[in-house]
C-alpha cells in the first residue's frame, strides 16, 4: 500500500461541527477509520457506506481526529478538527 499524502484527496470542512466531506482521486471503494488522539479508533466503515462520501462526526467530542482511508492500492491520511 503506498501512502499518499493530503494534498491528493480533499476533506472539509475543516474544522467542523457535524459532518465532514471526503473527495478521493478515485471512485473505489475505499475502508476508513477515524482515530482521537489517544490512539483510538472512534469511527469506521466503508465508503459503500456513506452518501457522496459524507461522514457524519456530530456524535464525536470535540477535539483533533485522524482520518486514514485506504483500500488495497492507496492509503491517505488527513487531520480534522471537531469544534
Amino acid at each position: 500500500v503506498e501512502e499518499k499524502n493530503e494534498g491528493d484527496f480533499k476533506l472539509y470542512p475543516n474544522p467542523t461541527e457535524s459532518e465532514i466531506t471526503v473527495e478521493l482521486p478515485s471512485s473505489e471503494i475505499f475502508d476508513y477509520f477515524i482515530v482521537n488522539t489517544q490512539g483510538k479508533t472512534v469511527l469506521s466503515g466503508s465508503t459503500k457506506d456513506v452518501f457522496n462520501r459524507t461522514m457524519i462526526v456530530n456524535g464525536l467530542k470535540t477535539g483533533m481526529y485522524i482520518l486514514q482511508v485506504s483500500n488495497e492500492a492507496d492509503s491517505y491520511v488527513s487531520k480534522f478538527i471537531i469544534e
